[in-house]
């Protein structure tokens, strides 16, 4: 019985989807680690204040769309090395990281004066109380997040992902000791901090992955190269920010659409607020495995198109929705057979038991639509690695304009604002516009003119 169950996992788990999986996997570690950072705060600080809870989720749905279009840049770095990887051009593989890390930390000049002065602007009365402080400081800093992810290309681009596994883990940690330490406080030493004490956990775990990551890739890059590759080279940040570009408009019209979700919710009362914060919480604490999946399915596209052997697309996307099913029969424990659990982190004491009661009571109805949403959303995720290893980020950017606003965003002030929605419908609007994204990254795909594209700066041969 025992030789037979082998034979079948064995047949389930072929070669390429074990080289998904044991390429996933340590992406998929890291991407917890940084997910917990965002979710213990709030999960902590929820034991602090739900008002600060709200407002630390809404001030970071107003920071994300800047500093996730920032990310999505620097990150192409991956598909520059991944591709380089492939082709054997080692003497390459360093240069667009130094371009986006020179282009993260001119975003400095940026997000500084925006961090100091935006903040009243942007946040609501509700939320400025608890979430200016937080704002100012984490959108001060948003520069970190892209010039983290610029010096990670270099190791995640060459499938090298275990040498940045235990960094990540090591700046969560900083996270939480400091989250305890200082949002609470310790009697008779230091008051506590709350919101901005939250901020302050998150930076310097933040800064210990990016010191470490520098580190790293000043020993592990080619010295004998380094003078070359860490000058400006116009011709690849053009390249770099002309194929990131259109993810980065992505990002930043998903981004701000959860930040339009959030005064939406705001404008409905408390129990609005909440339900959607728990449900963007248990999304974002469960990322990590569709980043995972995506990151393995670009890396190996990748490599696939630096190699030109794009037929081995099919197999690596047959693979990866494989283990992208075992991993949503896992999320049915979380999100459908025990809720009541995941539900209750969120909730601090200080709620009457009749908002308690109904914030639990519509929560069930959001994580039954979560579930679909990560499913489908998650799938994707798969489509777009392809897509964004080709270089095919335009037809992304396009679609996203397009659907967020006329699938989502509008339907739901319709709905909310005047035909007065209970919360946990939110979820199922995003369900069907997840629904909608697949539909057309699945057509994009299968029409292959992603297949035509090809990144200048590799098919030269100096």
């Amino acid at each position: 019985m025992g030789t037979l169950a082998f034979t079948n996992l064995k047949k389930v788990f072929t070669k390429p989807t074990w080289d998904i999986v044991s390429l996933s996997l340590p992406i998929m570690s890291i991407s917890l680690s940084n997910s917990l950072m965002i979710v213990l705060d709030r999960i902590i600080i929820s034991h602090y204040s739900i008002e600060a809870m709200n407002a630390i989720a809404a001030a970071a749905s107003a920071i994300a769309p800047l500093s996730f279009s920032a990310w999505s840049v620097a990150s192409i770095a991956e598909v520059f090395v991944g591709q380089t990887h492939g082709a054997k051009k080692h003497d390459k593989v360093a240069q667009p990281v130094w371009q986006m890390v020179w282009f993260s930390l001119f975003l400095g000049l940026l997000f500084i004066p925006i961090g100091i002065w935006a903040g009243p602007y942007v946040l609501t009365d509700s939320f400025a109380k608890e979430g200016l402080s937080y704002y100012q400081l984490m959108m001060s800093t948003g520069f970190l997040l892209p010039l983290n992810v610029a010096l990670a290309s270099f190791f995640v681009g060459r499938g090298k992902v275990k040498i940045i596994t235990m960094t990540a883990i090591a700046g969560n940690l900083v996270n939480l000791c400091l989250d305890l330490i200082l949002i609470f406080g310790v009697a008779g030493i230091l008051e506590p901090m709350g919101t901005k004490g939250a901020a302050i956990a998150t930076i310097t775990g933040l800064l210990t992955q990016t010191v470490t990551l520098g580190t790293l890739f000043l020993r592990s890059s080619d010295h004998q190269n380094m003078r070359n590759v860490c000058k400006l080279c116009w011709k690849t940040l053009r390249e770099c920010i002309s194929i990131g570009g259109p993810n980065a408009i992505n990002y930043l019209v998903d981004m701000t659409a959860w930040y339009i979700l959030f005064i939406i919710a705001d404008r409905m009362g408390t129990c609005h607020v909440t339900i959607l914060q728990i449900g963007y919480s248990l999304y974002t604490l469960f990322y990590f495995f569709p980043e995972g999946l995506q990151k393995g399915v670009m890396i190996l596209s990748s490599n696939a198109i630096g190699q030109g052997s794009p037929p081995k697309i099919p197999q690596i996307l047959r693979s990866s929705f494989s283990t992208h099913v075992l991993i949503m029969f896992f999320l049915t424990l979380p999100l459908l057979i025990f809720p009541s659990h995941f539900i209750k982190l969120f909730l601090g004491s200080e709620l009457d038991p009749l908002a308690m009661e109904n914030i639990v009571h519509h929560s069930y109805t959001t994580l039954v639509w979560l579930w679909f949403y990560f499913f489908l959303e998650s799938t994707s995720l798969m489509l777009i690695g392809v897509l964004t290893a080709a270089g095919d980020t335009k037809f992304i950017m396009k679609m996203c304009l397009i659907n967020v606003w006329i699938f989502l965003i509008f339907p739901i002030c319709i709905f909310f604002f005047f035909l007065q929605q209970h919360p946990g419908n939110i979820w199922a609007f995003l369900a069907c516009y997840s629904l909608i994204n697949f539909s057309l990254f699945y057509r994009r795909y299968r029409k292959g003119q992603w297949k035509a594209l090809i990144i200048k700066s590799l098919s030269s041969r100096h």
